[in-house]
């Protein structure tokens, strides 16, 4: 017979279980149609060939659509610049700005020049009075990422 303790940490982690699949549902149903079959069609690959290798999957963060959603989910985190010093506002001020900045980005991944910029550190206070690091990567880098992070989650990074 499980205890009253054991029945309540069951119960935590099942409503953390399903907090996690309706925050992942949110983030799916935010992403563009092409980008949510795209991640379909990889995880269906994965789960029905469990050996299989994704070789090619770089030329999948270079799409348009892609970048696009990472740009978008950049925009709604509404972080502070990097070391480049190019803020979110300064990028999305208009929309020639924000087509020459995902231009840039697709164009360098493309060619395969791009290179992450280094990341900013700062050091936020924590309860116990002490300071924790924290490391602010370029708005470039953290578009790059989410494009990463977006259309091959669950998968290892590129």
């Amino acid at each position: 017979m499980r205890s009253q303790r054991q029945l309540e940490l069951i119960e935590v982690k099942t409503s953390t279980t399903e907090e996690a699949v309706d925050e992942l549902s949110f983030r799916e149903a935010l992403l563009p149609l092409s980008v949510q079959e795209l991640r379909q069609k990889l995880g269906q690959k994965a789960k029905q060939q469990k050996r299989f290798r994704f070789y090619s999957l770089y030329g999948l963060v270079c799409r348009r659509g892609v970048l696009e959603a990472a740009w978008a989910a950049v925009r709604r985190n509404d972080g502070a610049p990097g070391v480049d010093g190019v803020s979110i506002d300064g990028i999305a001020a208009t929309p020639e700005r924000e087509a020459a900045f995902l231009e840039g980005i697709q164009r360098s991944l493309q060619e395969r020049t791009y290179r992450a910029q280094a990341v900013r550190r700062v050091y936020i206070p924590k309860p116990n009075g002490k300071l924790r690091p924290l490391g602010i990567p370029t708005v470039s880098s953290y578009c790059t990422g989410c494009s990463r992070g977006l259309d091959l989650s669950g998968f290892d990074p590129i």
